[in-house]
């Protein structure tokens, strides 16, 4: 009942915390969309809970791995936006 409207408002504020930010980098909004849904799936707890239960990583070795995935996807969807912008006439 109302746990579940309370985590999916904290759900929303996150996504657009999110979107937010990456919109002053990225213009593609689809690109934006899909870096939201990336990193709030992977800082689910389960995501978490498995990095440490199954393959025992430390919250610090956790932290860093979901970090660098983060940093390359938001590199990689800059690098497409300025590949897209230089193919454009």
């Amino acid at each position: 009942g109302v746990s579940k409207d309370v985590r999916t408002y904290r759900k929303l504020v996150h996504a657009q915390r999110l979107r937010s930010a990456l919109s002053e980098k990225l213009s593609d909004k689809r690109e934006i969309e899909n870096l939201v849904a990336l990193i709030i799936s992977l800082a689910r707890a389960e995501a978490i809970f498995d990095l440490n239960d199954i393959y025992k990583f430390s919250r610090k070795r956790i932290k860093e791995q979901i970090r660098r995935i983060f940093v390359l996807a938001i590199q990689e969807a800059l690098s497409n936006e300025a590949l897209a912008s230089k193919a454009q006439p």
